[in-house]
């Protein structure tokens, strides 16, 4: 069963209730059906608990403990994506890459089932992570260390980066904790980034970025920053 629940959602309106994650680190929201769903900050997520079916329509990232009831599939639809399961624990990650929108799925416990807007299915299992784009199953890759926790990273209020570009890392950092930062210059959004950050200290966070480039930090207002070439 799922766990950790600290707020009750669906109780008594189980059909239609829209969840909202704030930044920082996500505390569990228990459904009625024994569920429990953590929310990145920026996204939200729609619960539909049916009498045949549990469905979840997201956006942006969420992490979901799911409690089994096989005469009740568990689903979680975001940009035409669907992942199912009956008992497990996994993350959904829905993020906008160069290439067009991403969606990207890691199985911390159990296996789910990831269907594209296209009909294409893959098995994925814990220790596995699926990305989905332009509606195809890209790739499954073992990730075994991660799927030791039991959470994500982001859930516990940390940022962990191996070789991310600087676009996607800000993008992660904007989303876990409310702060605006622009990026000037195609260098910039390309440099990578390795390492492990605490989402309660984003500018000392981005100050270490920039040190690893030589880049320029430069504050524009209250949680607003830039960076730019040194």
């Amino acid at each position: 069963a799922a766990v950790g629940a600290v707020v009750m959602i669906g109780a008594l309106q189980p059909r239609g209730d829209l969840i909202t994650g704030e930044p920082g680190a996500s505390q569990p929201i228990a459904l009625a059906d024994g569920s429990a769903i953590r929310l990145n900050g920026q996204s939200q997520v729609r619960v539909d608990l049916g009498a045949q079916e549990r469905l979840l329509r997201l956006k942006g990232e969420g992490f979901f403990e799911v409690a089994p009831d096989k005469s009740r599939p568990f689903s979680v639809e975001v940009d035409g994506v669907r992942v199912t399961a009956v008992g497990t624990r996994f993350n959904v990650d829905q993020r906008q890459m160069p290439a067009g929108k991403t969606v990207e799925v890691v199985v911390f416990e159990g296996v789910v089932k990831v269907r594209s807007g296209r009909g294409m299915t893959m098995m994925v299992h814990a220790g596995q992570r699926a990305t989905v784009s332009g509606g195809v199953v890209e790739r499954v890759s073992l990730i075994r260390p991660e799927a030791e926790m039991d959470v994500p990273s982001w859930a516990k209020g940390w940022l962990e980066f191996n070789e991310a570009s600087m676009a996607s890392v800000v993008e992660d950092l904007q989303r876990a904790t409310g702060v605006k930062v622009r990026l000037v210059g195609a260098p910039v959004e390309r440099a990578l980034i390795s390492g492990r950050f605490s989402a309660d200290q984003p500018e000392n966070a981005l100050a270490a970025m920039v040190r690893l480039h030589g880049f320029k930090l430069t504050r524009q207002g209250a949680d607003q920053f830039e960076i730019s070439e040194g």
